[in-house]
């Protein structure tokens, strides 16, 4: 069930990142999750893929990135979540958890506004 409420904030998170950022923003899901057997992640991994992704990665005017993770209200990031988080952080990249889409937006805004000259 969790998954189910987390791919529903998370199509609800494209929807308003490409109706009401259009012009400001591209944002995307990489689809890392999902299983494999050990000969594919292998292969993916040598084509880059990394564990802890998050959900949702913007491209944003200024040429610079942010990341969004959704989880539940009462979802807990992976190890390789945190791991991503961490590494990203000592990039300066902006990484948000968002439990909700009030969350989203505001990330939005806040990553948006880091941008703004």
């Amino acid at each position: 069930m969790p998954r189910r409420h987390e791919d529903g904030l998370q199509r609800a998170a494209i929807e308003l990142c490409t109706k009401k950022y259009r012009r400001r923003l591209l944002a995307w899901h990489t689809p890392n999750g999902g299983y494999r057997n050990r000969i594919e992640a292998a292969r993916l991994q040598g084509l880059g893929v990394i564990a802890g992704v998050p959900d949702i990665t913007l491209a944003m005017e200024g040429g610079r990135l942010g990341f969004i993770e959704l989880k539940t209200p009462t979802g807990r990031l992976s190890t390789a979540q945190i791991i991503f988080r961490e590494a990203v952080a000592g990039l300066g990249v902006p990484w948000v958890l968002c439990r909700s889409l009030t969350e989203v937006d505001e990330a939005v805004e806040e990553m948006l506004g880091r941008n703004s000259p």
